[in-house]
């Protein structure tokens, strides 16, 4: 996988999860969401809650 072998590069611990194969997760858990292939194919209301619980599983960005 790609982003394990990017992941690896920066010597930091990767924390990959799947979403629907993971228990719950935490508010402010990721510091990255990523989803392909998936998103446009999600009628408007579903859509929404994704992407909702995209930025809710996110941390705060911090700017420089």
């Amino acid at each position: 996988m790609v982003a394990r072998r990017n992941a690896a590069q920066t010597g930091l611990p990767p924390n990959f999860k799947r979403a629907g194969r993971s228990p719950a997760v935490p508010d402010a858990t990721f510091d990255v969401v990523m989803s392909r292939l998936v998103v446009h194919h999600l009628p408007g209301d579903l859509k929404r809650r994704g992407l909702a619980e995209m930025r809710r599983v996110l941390k705060r960005a911090e700017c420089a």
